[in-house]
């Protein structure tokens, strides 16, 4: 999903276990970790209002993009890091967004979407 985002120069490593023996294995160096669970704040009162200066963080305002927006929240905190043409200009068009509303831009930016949507796995649903 990253190489088709634009971004240069990064890896994803799935891990079973954060256990030292494991953590030791991995590439380096290590830009972040994600720990998916299902859980949403649905109050947006208590959604983070803004971040602290320099960092660049979105909400998840949109079902089922989990993944997608913490590749996002990684990669746009990594200096220097070739995001790609797409990705850059995103960034730097949110960068004075707050948290929610970046969410809601991922959710409307069809770049995004159209990448995320293309390495969704759906569900069937049994009627």
């Amino acid at each position: 999903m990253l190489r088709e985002f634009g971004v240069e120069d990064v890896r994803v490593q799935e891990v079973v276990s954060l256990d030292s023996d494991m953590l030791a294995y991995l590439p380096r160096p290590v830009y972040g970790l994600i720990f998916l669970f299902k859980w949403r704040e649905e109050d947006s009162d208590k959604q983070e209002p803004s971040c602290p200066e320099g960092i660049w963080f979105a909400n998840q305002t949109v079902n089922n993009a989990c993944a997608s927006v913490a590749l996002l929240n990684i990669v746009n905190n990594i200096p220097g890091l070739k995001l790609g043409d797409h990705l850059q200009q995103f960034r730097e068009f949110t960068a004075d967004f707050t948290p929610a509303l970046r969410g809601d831009a991922i959710g409307n930016f069809e770049f995004i979407k159209t990448i995320h949507n293309s390495f969704a796995r759906y569900a069937i649903s049994a009627t």
